[in-house]
């Protein structure tokens, strides 16, 4: 995960824009430095993976704990465009949108502010009724 310092180093230099949509979030992220460009287009691929595998991150932050608890119920398309990436997360599940959408609040954050805001933990959202794990897998 060499790319998320250098990008919260540098965040100043990354456009995050957050549409919500049916399900979940649309993202665009964006950058006219084309270092950082490749940075946001690799971090994207990992997280992608690291999601589709339950490979948690952040593990100690309710959002993104309870997100990776549910990676199975999540689907994340990316495209690449030009300086960086679009992607789709969604999920049938209108609870698990919720944790999406935090997710976005917590990333744009992220992007405003750098390395202070990665050290802040982000609460369930209000209106969120966690499920069981529905994937089998212990929740680290």
């Amino acid at each position: 995960m060499d790319t998320i310092n250098p990008m919260l180093m540098n965040h100043e230099k990354i456009v995050y824009t957050v549409k919500f949509i049916k399900g979940g979030a649309y993202t665009r992220t964006t950058s006219a430095d084309p270092a950082m460009v490749e940075l946001i287009r690799t971090h994207a691929v990992e997280m992608k993976a690291r999601m589709e595998q339950g490979n948690e991150i952040r593990p100690a932050d309710p959002v993104f704990h309870e997100l990776f608890k549910h990676h199975s119920e999540i689907t994340i398309k990316l495209q690449n465009i030009a300086r960086g990436v679009e992607e789709w997360e969604t999920s049938t599940n209108p609870q698990i949108a919720l944790l999406i959408q935090s997710h976005t609040h917590a990333v744009s954050d992220f992007v405003k502010r750098g390395m202070p805001a990665a050290r802040v933990m982000h609460p369930l959202p209000r209106g969120y009724h966690a499920t069981p794990d529905t994937t089998g897998t212990p929740s680290q």
